[in-house]
């Protein structure tokens, strides 16, 4: 899957479900710790239809390219661009 193709899954999830990309994040921060840790953005990956295997390897490497202080957490600020850049696609 490309980085393309992952982030039209992801607009067209935010789009359908949610009211903004803000919400999406908050839903998908279950733990409400203001930040998704690997199993957070997996699900919202999920609920994107990411299959399983991509799913996993698209986690750990979206964390790996943007957590900036390397906390293993994306908090809004790290994931902003990748959402906004899905979204203005």
């Amino acid at each position: 899957m490309t980085e393309q193709e992952l982030m039209e899954k992801i607009k067209i999830m935010i789009i359908r479900r949610f009211d903004s990309p803000q919400d999406a994040f908050n839903f998908f921060d279950q733990d409400h710790d203001k930040g998704l840790n690997r199993i957070e953005l997996m699900a919202l990956l999920k609920e994107a239809g990411v299959s399983g295997f991509i799913r996993g390897l698209a986690a750990a490497k979206i964390i790996q390219t943007l957590d900036k202080n390397k906390d293993g957490l994306l908090q809004w600020e790290e994931l902003e661009d990748l959402i906004m850049r899905a979204m203005n696609r």
